[in-house]
């Protein structure tokens, strides 16, 4: 099983990375995926980035967060991607979507539904009408 091309350029073995590509793409040639290699390039030198030091506009690859702990330096990824503008507002409308969910009352009367409807007299299957809901 062939490596992926991201694993082989964060190993630094670049041209390994172009041929495991190519591999991926059908056998291509190098010259079709170079386009491709170079954005895979740039997503990884993005990745080796400080997070704190990128978001005040510096791009120093030793910079003062480097020789903080492994655990800190994920804890400021995930913060970052976390509290992100692209993040928070999905996160956000999920989280709505739960509470009017869960405060519309509708949770505790679900195992019920099937009883309710019966005893409504509905046209339809009582199962078939809480399945479809």
């Amino acid at each position: 099983v062939p490596e992926t091309p991201i694993w082989l350029l964060s190993k630094g073995r670049q041209k390994e990375a172009l041929n495991s590509l190519c591999r991926l793409r059908g056998w291509a040639k190098p010259e079709h995926v170079k386009e491709e290699f170079d954005e895979l390039i740039q997503y990884h030198d993005a990745l080796k980035r400080c997070v704190l030091c990128a978001k005040e506009g510096k791009i120093l690859e030793p910079c003062e967060h480097y020789n903080t702990s492994s655990f800190k330096k994920i804890i400021f990824k995930i913060k970052h991607i976390f509290f992100a503008k692209e993040t928070m507002k999905p996160f956000m409308l999920v989280l709505a979507y739960f509470f009017f969910y869960t405060m519309s009352g509708a949770l505790p009367v679900r195992p019920n539904m099937v009883n309710v409807c019966r005893a409504l007299g509905m046209k339809y299957d009582p199962k078939n009408i809480v399945v479809s809901t």
